[in-house]
């Protein structure tokens, strides 16, 4: 029987897909419970890193979990031994390979798995800092010679309930006395950033081999957290080879974004009988069509995911009730609820700190303040409030303190509006924003993000704010930084606990776009990534 080129590779990508469902029902999950980061640092900037992340089993049979985000730094190799220990001391090698180049695929060798209590896995790599530049020499403005170490170790998802997070950097240096109260001097030495004191516990401690080290610790730290420190170093403990930098500026540290995951996230049965259905009913359209890409829906987990594409808008109608109105949204919810542009959003946040005198603009490109003043929290919401925050360290925006508010917004949104009637609850508040323009049919301006400014402003409990004429509150859009100003919105219909539904959409809608492959790539916190992955890349069952 003879098939044409495109059928098999159709039929290929078919398969790939179906195997999806069988891989996730032998998925496990599991939830980071603490991590502990040891960089072994060298004169020349070299350094042996090491890793020790304890999971909790929550469910089914535990293998592991990718490992990535690292960045610049670039990983040469992976050392031996890498090992693995359970909560009954149960010893298991490690079986690491590389996926894509930036992220590790890390199980416990042959295939074996964990089902209860918890697996703490042990591994090092060798790397270069200064190479990187997360290491340079720089100038104190007392013209001292210093070296700098500005670096984050990988954040960390399915880390809601983790206990704390430390990172210890062993020093080149070694003190003349290991005595507690001589270690203490070394506070007046090395200097941090005021910021790095206010957000970590700090302690000065030797290693086995009698050099100085520095510890890092944070308890109880959020998912995702951004475990970044800044502090400076004499530069005679440094062999005098490390790239230049600016002390005022010193190299900046990259975000690291979605740096793990487990290979967990599946919900049995349910699952797979939904991812079942929807997978043979796209797999017909597949084939008979030649295109898969673009017939899914939005993710309806509590964070939409941010392609570089236009997103298909496709109506989730298992929860809402017809009829029913959400009416407790704030502006900021309803702007997105109404999917205005992520930017202007922002820009109209940013707009606001402005204007009252809270901040101040530095630069454009890149978008850059000064914060002025203590922000007054009665007068604003939670998620301007954040925005200011974020500027605390650098006054800077990384997309991934962006996405940190997205994500608040998201699920406070999921909380309220989970069975409300879309388009009905759409339908309120552009109302709302239309008495605005009702009240106001003089000006020239005609856009509807406009008089959803003007109501975002007035919004706030005994203030009055009349916009000028030539006021843009969107000036600041083009210099956000984030990737795509799109988002993909399945919330507005689901429940923020519709965690099977959830999962089928997101294993569908991952192993679907682009063919397969690319959403592997692409849909990072999708219910069944490793499952996906491991269909579509990997090529084995976890």
């Amino acid at each position: 029987m003879y098939f044409s080129h495109n059928f098999l590779r159709n039929f290929r990508a078919a398969f790939c897909i179906w195997s999806l469902a069988f891989i996730s029902a032998f998925a496990g999950k599991g939830t980071v419970s603490s991590v502990e980061t040891v960089v072994d640092l060298q004169d020349n900037g070299k350094a042996r890193v090491t890793y020790m992340v304890q999971w909790k089993v929550t469910k089914g049979e535990f293998h592991g979990f990718y490992f990535g985000g690292n960045d610049r730094l670039e990983i040469q190799n992976f050392e031996s031994p890498s090992y693995a220990y359970d909560s009954s001391n149960r010893r298991y090698g490690l079986s690491i390979s590389p996926t894509d180049g930036l992220r590790w695929d890390i199980v416990l060798s042959d295939g074996q798995g964990v089902r209860s209590g918890t697996v703490t896995y042990v591994f090092s790599f060798i790397t270069d800092f200064a190479q990187a530049k997360y290491l340079i020499s720089t100038r104190s403005e007392k013209n001292e010679d210093l070296t700098a170490f500005d670096w984050s170790p990988v954040q960390w998802d399915e880390a809601f309930n983790q206990k704390h997070y430390s990172l210890t950097i062993v020093t080149p240096f070694k003190p003349k006395s290991t005595r507690k109260d001589s270690l203490e001097q070394y506070r007046r030495i090395i200097l941090t950033e005021p910021w790095v004191n206010q957000r970590y516990l700090i302690d000065y401690q030797t290693s086995k081999d009698g050099r100085l080290s520095i510890r890092f610790h944070r308890n109880n730290p959020e998912n995702l957290f951004h475990f970044r420190v800044q502090f400076y170093m004499p530069s005679e403990w440094f062999n005098g080879q490390l790239p230049q930098g600016n002390i005022d500026k010193p190299a900046r540290l990259a975000q690291n974004f979605a740096s793990a995951f487990d290979f967990n996230r599946i919900n049995n049965i349910v699952l797979v009988t939904c991812i079942a259905v929807i997978i043979f009913i796209l797999s017909v359209i597949f084939i008979k069509h030649g295109l898969l890409a673009r017939s899914l829906t939005k993710s309806p987990q509590a964070r939409w995911n941010m392609y570089n594409w236009e997103p298909p808008k496709l109506e989730i109608t298992h929860f809402h009730k017809p009829g029913k109105i959400c009416t407790d949204l704030t502006s900021v919810e309803a702007a997105m609820y109404l999917e205005m542009p992520i930017k202007e959003i922002f820009s109209a946040m940013i707009d606001t700190l402005v204007s009252d005198g809270y901040i101040s603009v530095q630069s454009l490109d890149p978008l850059k303040f000064k914060l002025l003043k203590e922000v007054d929290e009665t007068k604003y919401d939670e998620y301007t409030i954040e925005l200011y925050n974020a500027l605390r360290d650098d006054g800077q925006f990384s997309q991934q303190e962006l996405e940190y508010v997205m994500n608040k917004i998201v699920k406070n949104i999921q909380k309220k509006a989970w069975d409300a009637d879309i388009e009905a609850t759409k339908q309120y508040y552009r109302d709302q924003i239309n008495n605005f323009k009702i009240a106001d049919t003089k000006r020239l301006v005609k856009s509807d993000n406009m008089y959803w400014y003007d109501w975002f402003r007035n919004s706030r409990s005994g203030l009055f704010y009349k916009r000028s004429e030539l006021h843009n509150p969107f000036y600041y859009s083009r210099s956000i930084p984030i990737e795509s100003d799109h988002l993909i919105q399945g919330l507005a219909s689901t429940s923020v606990d519709v965690g099977n539904i959830a999962v089928c959409h997101d294993a569908c809608y991952s192993a679907c776009h682009d063919a397969c492959h690319s959403a592997c790539h692409s849909a990072c916190h999708s219910a069944c990534h490793s499952a996906c992955h491991s269909a579509c890349v990997s090529g084995g069952s976890h």
